[in-house]
């Protein structure tokens, strides 16, 4: 299976924006690591998710929504902001594709 983001035109949208509603993380948002954003999370079945998952919703998305992030030199930081904005996203797309 060969690379989706190989059959791009570079031209063409990227398709992380085509979905959901773009966010930028704003100047006055303080910034947290990958760590910190595990550690405000809540856990589910009593374990917090782990830092490849934030990096995965990152860089994947989770059902079609991207955790924004800014890289700072080697590292990847997010906003709390930006976890209750794509919490929020999510939970208003389900709440869409339940009520169709």
């Amino acid at each position: 299976m060969k690379n989706e983001a190989s059959k791009l035109n570079p031209t063409q949208a990227s398709p992380r924006r085509e979905t959901g509603i773009p966010r930028r993380i704003g100047v006055d948002e303080k910034l947290i690591s990958l760590t910190e954003a595990t550690k405000r999370l809540l856990r589910v079945d009593g374990r917090k998710p782990h830092v490849c998952t934030i990096w995965r919703w990152c860089s994947k998305g989770l059902r079609g929504v991207f955790l924004e992030y800014v890289r700072v030199g080697r590292n990847i930081r997010t906003t709390h902001e930006a976890l209750l904005s794509m919490t929020a996203l999510i939970l208003l797309k389900n709440s869409l594709e339940v009520s169709r």
